[in-house]
């Protein structure tokens, strides 16, 4: 069973080439997103199509994840799984006249059985703590730019 999907656009003071460079890495998503305590890359090397890594939440549930697109700088979206819970992440990147970028984000939930219970009960918190995820992601990004 498919949630409704979640989108919304954020605006971050700094490049696209920037902005695209901080969420495509994921040893960054710890930093920014709050429901993380710690991020176990699986595979070595630079962000790509293919780089695996396990997400372990402040929880306890540890969610593995790949990234699937990495169009630098347009865009970069990633799938994850826990159990019977299916996450996708997708960020377009468009570039401002001001310089800074506006990110499209959206993140389709499913899940399998039983556990689409677990993503039900979940579900009233995730657009909103997402949403609040990214703005903070913007901020670090907009710390170090320039």
């Amino acid at each position: 069973m498919d949630l409704p999907p979640i989108t919304f656009s954020v605006d971050i003071a700094a490049p696209r080439e920037e902005v695209f460079a901080y969420f495509a890495d994921p040893r960054h998503r710890a930093d920014w997103q709050s429901s993380l305590k710690r991020v176990e890359m699986l595979d070595r090397g630079e962000p790509r199509v293919g780089i695996r890594w396990k997400d372990h939440t402040k929880v306890g549930v540890v969610a593995e994840l790949e990234t699937t697109v990495q169009e630098q700088p347009e865009r970069w979206a990633e799938t994850g799984s826990w159990r019977g819970v299916r996450a996708d992440l997708s960020m377009i990147f468009e570039s401002l006249a001001d310089g800074g970028t506006r990110a499209h984000v959206e993140a389709v939930i499913a899940g399998e059985k039983t556990y689409v219970v677990l993503a039900l009960a979940a579900w009233p918190a995730m657009p909103v703590a997402l949403r609040m995820d990214v703005r903070h992601a913007g901020r670090i990004i907009e710390g170090r730019s320039g």
